[in-house]
């Protein structure tokens, strides 16, 4: 993320004009596909299927930590997931972390990107 950032930054010192908020946004998107896609292969590595809803709620659980479980993701994933009830798993299909993941895996689209 940090050389992203001094990317920015450079073509900003040539003269480059950005829309700030854009930037910030469009950067914050990318760094939660990186986060998704690094719990992902770790689901993967675990042998969990991702095309269940169980698997992407736990993903999405560690994803939503990702910063405080630092190191040791891939037991916390395990954890998470032996641990996943109905109710807990239906919530977090609600949430965006849960959608961006569905985006990620290609199981959904959206389509409002393309109305605007």
């Amino acid at each position: 993320m940090k050389h992203i950032i001094s990317k920015v930054e450079d073509l900003k010192n040539i003269g480059i004009k950005f829309d700030e908020e854009n930037v910030k946004s469009c950067l914050v998107h990318y760094e939660l596909k990186g986060k998704i896609r690094e719990v992902l292969s770790l689901a993967e590595e675990l042998g969990l299927d991702i095309t269940k809803d169980k698997t992407k709620s736990s993903v999405s659980v560690v994803v939503s930590n990702f910063s405080d479980i630092d190191g040791c993701r891939k037991k916390v994933l395990n954890q998470v997931y032996q641990e996943q009830t109905p109710l807990v798993i239906a919530t977090l299909k609600t949430t965006n972390i849960f959608k961006e993941i569905l985006f990620t895996l290609g199981e959904a689209v959206d389509r409002t990107k393309y109305y605007k």
